[in-house]
Formats: structure tokens, sequence, C-alpha cells
């Protein structure tokens, strides 16, 4: 479900620039927006998480969160 989600909000927000809020009970902020920029750097999640990335990875990781941190998304992990 959660991956769905993600996918759906990076779509309107990444992608088509539309004001999205994003709200989960099951994850962090920060895991979900892990989440989106290991999507819009090609499914690079695995290295992010494990830290094993190279110099090039690293880079288009940045660059990603970057897009992601400048997009309207709001991820809202607040429970209840």
């Amino acid at each position: 479900k959660t991956l769905f989600g993600t996918g759906l909000a990076r779509a309107a927000a990444i992608k088509g620039g539309l004001p999205t809020l994003f709200k989960t009970l099951e994850m962090g902020d920060e895991e979900i927006t892990d989440l989106v920029v290991a999507a819009e750097a090609s499914g690079a999640q695995h290295h992010l998480v494990s830290g094993s990335c190279d110099a090039n990875e690293v880079r288009k990781l940045a660059r990603k969160r970057q897009d992601v941190a400048d997009a309207p998304l709001w991820i809202d992990a607040t429970p209840g």
C-alpha cells in the first residue's frame, strides 16, 4: 500500500507539479522521503538504505533529494 501511495504522490507532486499531501500511519516521514528519493533515482533504495553507494549514485541521490525537497509534496506521519 505504501509503495503504491508513494508512487501516486510522486506522479502528482514531482512529475505533475501538483500540491500533494501524503498521509501515512505505517512509516515515518524520513522513511517515506527515502522511498520517494530512491524511486526517483531509478530504484536505488537498497543502496540508500544500506549506505553502499558509489560516488555517482551519491551525486544522483543528492540531485533527486533536492528535486523531492523542491516538489510541492508534504508528508504527514503524525499518528492518529
